[in-house]
């Protein structure tokens, strides 16, 4: 899944889920769950995510989440009262952000975490995978929005 799918999911999680410990698990279990649904991203192991559409899906993906962090700070749905929202947003994030320092720097990497998120990885043709993506994002957000609850 890209980036903007899973800090939309986890964000709307942490809006209902006020403990940041409660909502971070819950984050990364989203992450897991969407994960195993069938889907295409550009960091597919089997491809390389630098041909043009692949890096234009990487490019659309970081601006994306860009704007989901930046609509989530202006609707107030993460302030220091409430950081139930921030904390499911990286928890859904969580497990594709410990492949950075694997790939930038070369850490090694924890092998259990790596090969069970490469299994449960289930691919699907890109163009129907954008739809069912965007289509929870919007989702997401909606819900998100729909908590009363304001900073």
């Amino acid at each position: 899944m890209f980036f903007a799918t899973h800090l939309a999911t986890g964000l709307a999680l942490g809006r209902r889920i006020r403990p940041p410990a409660a909502a971070c698990a819950a984050g990364i279990v989203s992450h897991l769950v969407l994960d195993r649904t069938p889907h295409w991203d550009a960091f597919n192991a089997t491809v390389s995510w630098t041909t043009p559409r692949n890096l234009l899906a990487v490019l659309s993906d970081v601006t994306a989440a860009a704007l989901v962090a930046t609509l989530a700070r202006r609707r107030r749905w993460i302030c220091r009262g409430h950081l139930g929202a921030a904390w499911g947003a990286l928890g859904a994030m969580l497990p594709d952000l410990l492949w950075v320092p694997y790939h930038v720097l070369g850490v090694r990497r924890p092998r259990w975490v790596f090969d069970y998120h490469g299994r449960i990885q289930r691919p699907a043709r890109w163009g129907p995978s954008l739809l069912v993506q965007v289509a929870l994002v919007a989702l997401s957000l909606w819900r998100a929005d729909r908590n009363p609850h304001r900073c």
